[in-house]
């Protein structure tokens, strides 16, 4: 654990794809973040796609970062791991302490650096990570997506909550740490020999998967409730069949990877597709008592055992092959 004195070299990445005005928000908002004392911070972009269409984004918001280092690299392999993986390279070849990530379509709250970092000074932690929350919707969204966004928006908080209770009580290592929010010590690059999964460079999943090595090694992790972002949920991700999808992709990596760990531990978790739909069952029926509080679960469990199901007959999730979002 390093004293509480020392200087650090924090960089702090976030790779894009196809989001130029997402990308733009967001670099307004590490622009004015809070620096925490003692730390020198490295800002870094990553654009995951063929040619530079994002670069010029970048240098347009060059002066708002008062000479702190911005830097713009294109990783031409597309795949979230990938760049994942290439910003990890950056931040060891230039000797940095920490490295952390934001994603492109969230906004940064003030104090986020300093929370995290603050908590990596007194925890010993080698990997940290806070809550996503929702942002205000887009501005002109129907009565339907804004119903969507709310639902989005409490599921948010509720796993936020759950998250901040199970910190409180010191089982940190049950909160899955992923890259909407992340700091890690580079250690976990150089010494542990840790990158992100780059065969699972289009189902997602890959920060999850990091996230389990790092839990499998007993390394010490640490949950900050206060350390906040704000995700942009864009329009296109308002309605019920993007949910659903969503949520199918998702099961279905995270059912593929215990698949490949142990075929029998998976097998136990397809015997739950059974119970999981008569929940679902119940959650639908409660749809119109509860004023639609149970809407988004209903749709989401139904990805749930869909996931589960495709990825039985060998599906594998293709959950980032297109972009949402501008």
């Amino acid at each position: 654990m390093l004293a509480k004195g020392c200087n650090l070299r924090v960089v702090v990445c976030a790779a894009t794809r196809r989001r130029p005005q997402m990308l733009k928000y967001l670099l307004a908002s590490l622009a004015t973040m809070r620096r925490p004392q003692d730390v020198e911070p490295v800002f870094l972009i990553v654009e995951n796609d063929g040619a530079p269409n994002s670069q010029a984004t970048v240098e347009e918001m060059r002066p708002r970062f008062d000479g702190a280092e911005l830097h713009y690299l294109l990783e031409d392999r597309v795949g979230i791991p990938m760049a994942r993986n290439r910003a990890i390279e950056f931040a060891v070849e230039t000797g940095a302490d920490l490295l952390a990530f934001v994603d492109d379509d969230e906004i940064a709250d003030q104090a986020w650096t300093d929370e995290l970092v603050s908590a990596y000074r007194t925890s010993g932690a080698l990997l940290l990570g806070g809550p996503v929350l929702a942002a205000l919707p887009p501005e002109g969204s129907s009565f339907g997506k804004r119903f969507v966004h709310s639902a989005i928006a409490r599921r948010y908080d509720e796993k936020a909550r759950k998250a901040r209770n199970l910190a409180a009580g010191g089982r940190d290592t049950k909160v899955t740490i992923t890259t909407g929010n992340w700091l890690a010590s580079t250690e976990l690059f150089t010494r542990h020999g840790l990158r992100f999964d780059e065969g699972m460079r289009f189902s997602g999943g890959s920060d999850a998967a990091f996230f389990a090595q790092v839990r499998r090694r007993r390394l010490a992790v640490k949950w900050v409730p206060d350390a906040v972002v704000r995700e942009t949920v864009p329009s296109e991700r308002l309605t019920p069949g993007y949910q659903f999808w969503r949520a199918l992709n998702q099961s279905n990596t995270s059912f593929r990877r215990k698949l490949d760990k142990s075929a029998l531990y998976a097998v136990s978790l397809i015997l739950t597709v059974p119970l999981r739909t008569l929940m679902v069952a119940v959650l639908f029926l409660a749809i119109l008592p509860t004023a639609g509080r149970t809407f988004l679960s209903t749709v989401r469990g139904a990805g749930w055992i869909a996931g589960r199901l495709a990825a039985v007959f060998g599906r594998r999730s293709d959950l980032y092959v297109e972009t949402t979002g501008h």
